[in-house]
């Protein structure tokens, strides 16, 4: 409407929903420009947010942006612990490597942690007292919520 005062939502908030949010912290290697994009939304809708500073200094660091300085020290800032920071803006993306098997050779199966009974008696919740917990803690599941809406 010409003249209307309407203005959308989706320039207030931003529109990151909780599953994409995950898969960025998942894999904070591969962050394009709308992941970017949708970052600094959420950096300027909740400014305390120090995942969003996070991440956008990781991805104006291995981009090699001008403004990688910068949003380092904003997040330096907004950072719990800066050991973090500095452990996410080293980390390097895992090289996709190949290992070429023999043909019908199954893969060597990996040997399970061997625990002593005495470490499990010992200070180990059991299995129903961590089930129970866990059925306490966990938020109701909703991954395709967007950030800052209920």
């Amino acid at each position: 409407m010409p003249g209307s005062y309407f203005i959308p939502l989706t320039s207030y908030y931003p529109v990151v929903t909780r599953a994409t949010l995950l898969q960025l912290l998942a894999h904070p290697t591969a962050l394009n420009g709308a992941d970017v994009r949708a970052l600094e939304q959420l950096a300027d809708a909740f400014p305390y947010c120090q995942t969003a500073h996070l991440l956008l200094a990781k991805a104006a660091h291995d981009q090699g942006s001008m403004l990688a300085g910068q949003r380092l020290r904003r997040a330096a800032t907004y950072a719990a612990d800066r050991t973090h920071l500095r452990q996410l803006i080293e980390l390097t993306a895992a090289p996709a490597t190949l290992v070429a098997a023999a043909p019908g050779a199954a893969p060597a199966p990996q040997p399970a942690p061997a625990f002593a009974a005495n470490e499990i008696a010992a200070g180990s919740p059991t299995d129903e007292e961590t089930t129970e917990q866990q059925a306490v803690a966990l938020p109701e599941d909703k991954p395709n919520q967007v950030i800052g809406q209920e």
